[in-house]
């Protein structure tokens, strides 16, 4: 049992390596609209943070609304991801970049997806984590070799678990749903073309294929983390596995566009790659001595009681438990553990795809989610390209959601276009409309209906 939750060193740091590379990869990618997301300018203004935020979504970059002091703070949370990658200070890098990451995630909320999600519970459990320990400068400057390359710790299990439950409990909550029951799941994840890739979109003409992978998507997220952890026995047999998992992630991508997401769940079955993966010294992994987890007993109990409410909230997703009054509910919000892994269970039957036509002084109309180009009402040949990158995708479909996002939009709208608009052609009323498309079982594609979401004239008050 002891050696079902053990896990190697090198494994472990590259596992390091790999979420350090996925933390700066997520800044540079969330930089390109740091004034659009992140600002009093942008899209999410504090204000809309105060209004719409959680009472648990403390964010030390609410503290300021300009690009230069967001600039400093991904400037800071970029040094200690290097650090991270980099191996030195690893401890202080890791809890540091947790916390930079939580506070970051908070800001703004509206364009997060599973991803991040995942993302910030590997960072957490990195931290009680001795990833430090090979490939790294704190290795090459620590005076004591730690021997051998397996350990077993309350971190490694945590971090192992974790994994398993992100699968287990989604493929626990498809099976609760109808379209995963009969098959048609898959169908209607490729027929949104807010997501659906080319190759996705190809899977329209096969039917059976389409079925077939539903029920193929539903069985290896049940019983493949299953298998993860029953095979530590046989090395062999762990590696075809994790590889299996590795084609799995990158079929998701090519289907569907999902961010990161793909990267950041490669990234974390990296730890579950056993000794001999990286080939064996001269000792035998019997005759290795396991290291000792070099964490305090208060850190290691307060790692198992997180474990706890990890697990207790996952299994809210599934069973009806009171949670929210209960002692885990708030501490876990607090630590930002709270999870559900809830994307694609249930088919989503509305699309569409985003024209906003604009008025401007001198009479002519532009389509303002286009920046100025004509308006066309026509579904685009790439919907996922329709929009910037998958954030833009996300804080859009939440626009469509959640109407109280609307009038900061609005308000974004127009002072973005007339403060760099010549004279004469300022924006002076526009309206957001959505081409809703239905998804139907027998796969025509209905004609769009217009939906206005809100007409609004610049310089007036927008409601917030």
């Amino acid at each position: 049992m002891r050696r079902l939750f053990a896990t190697d060193l090198r494994s472990l740091a590259a596992f390091r390596i790999a979420v350090a590379l996925l933390l700066l990869v997520d800044l540079i990618d969330r930089a390109r609209d740091l004034t659009v997301h992140y600002t009093d300018f942008g899209v999410f203004p504090r204000a809309a943070l105060s209004a719409l935020g959680g009472y648990f979504d403390l964010s030390f970059h609410a503290l300021g609304g300009s690009t230069a002091f967001e600039a400093v703070l991904f400037t800071l949370a970029g040094g200690f991801a290097l650090l991270l990658l980099a191996g030195r200070w690893t401890r202080v890098a890791s809890v540091v970049s947790w916390v930079f990451l939580v506070s970051l995630h908070h800001r703004n909320g509206y364009v997060l997806y599973g991803g991040d999600l995942f993302l910030r519970l590997l960072v957490f459990w990195g931290m009680f984590l001795p990833w430090g320990l090979r490939y790294s400068m704190d290795a090459r400057t620590s005076r004591a070799r730690t021997p051998g390359n397996e350990i077993v710790s309350i971190g490694t299990a945590a971090l192992l678990l974790q994994v398993v439950i992100v699968y287990v409990f989604t493929g626990l909550l498809k099976a609760k749903d109808p379209s995963w029951q009969d098959g048609s799941a898959v169908y209607y994840a490729v027929a949104l073309d807010t997501y659906a890739r080319p190759l996705g979109a190809a899977l329209l003409h096969f039917p059976r294929l389409m079925r077939g992978l539903s029920y193929a998507t539903l069985i290896f997220e049940l019983a493949g983390p299953l298998l993860l952890l029953a095979t530590f026995r046989t090395p062999r047999l762990r590696i075809a596995t994790v590889a299996a998992f590795v084609v799995f992630q990158a079929s998701l991508g090519s289907f569907l566009s999902l961010g990161l997401f793909p990267w950041i769940s490669t990234a974390a079955i990296l730890p579950f790659l056993p000794g001999s993966f990286w080939g064996k010294g001269r000792e035998t992994v019997a005759e290795r001595p396991t290291p000792v987890d070099p964490l305090p007993l208060p850190a290691r109990l307060f790692a198992l009681y997180c474990l706890l409410m990890v697990f207790l909230w996952n299994l809210g997703t599934v069973f009806p438990l009171p949670l929210r009054n209960s002692v885990l509910w708030a501490p876990a919000r607090l630590l930002a553990l709270n999870q559900g892994w809830v994307m694609f269970i249930a088919p989503k039957v509305v699309d569409g795809w985003y024209v906003i036509p604009g008025r401007l002084e001198d009479g002519s109309s532009v389509d303002l989610f286009h920046w100025g180009q004509k308006i066309r009402w026509e579904r685009p040949k790439d919907v996922p390209s329709d929009y910037k990158d998958f954030r833009w995708t996300k804080y859009m479909t939440n626009v469509w959601d959640d109407p109280a996002l609307r009038p900061y939009f609005a308000w974004y709208l127009c002072y973005q276009w007339n403060r760099e608009a010549a004279e004469g052609r300022r924006l002076k009323d526009f309206e957001i409309v959505y081409q809703l498309e239905r998804t139907r079982p027998d796969n025509p594609r209905p004609p769009p209906e217009r939906v206005s979401l809100g007409r609004y004239l610049c310089g007036t008050d927008f409601s917030f």
